[in-house]
């Protein structure tokens, strides 16, 4: 009998869950409108000094990639650093995702 009663309980009162989830992206907003936009985001976010391993560094230059992910609903960002003799170093790019309708950074893939 307790346990109808506590399974009846948590039918009535279903917890509600304050968290954002990347699965379910308001599609009719569209905040970040371009790659630019992205792009600049991104930058101010990366050169912080708060964001230890995936900060960028002024001394260095750096290709920028921009594209859109239209099933997760978001722009893809890849910085590549150039080096001085014109090759790239793999070990030092970065790429960080930009949700198109809330403008949320992370460096996680979905």
């Amino acid at each position: 009998m307790i346990i109808f009663i506590l399974i009846l309980n948590l039918f009535i009162n279903q917890p509600v869950c304050g968290r954002m989830h990347f699965d379910n992206a308001d599609r009719t907003q569209n905040v970040i409108v371009s790659a630019e936009i992205a792009q600049k985001i991104v930058e101010i976010y990366l050169y912080n000094e708060d964001v230890g391993i995936l900060r960028l560094y002024e001394e260095l230059d750096y290709d920028v990639e921009v594209t859109y992910d239209e099933q997760s609903y978001e722009w893809i960002v890849h910085f590549s650093p150039k080096l001085q003799d014109g090759k790239y170093a793999l070990d030092s790019s970065r790429t960080v995702w930009i949700r198109r309708d809330n403008g949320r950074v992370t460096n996680i893939s979905r």
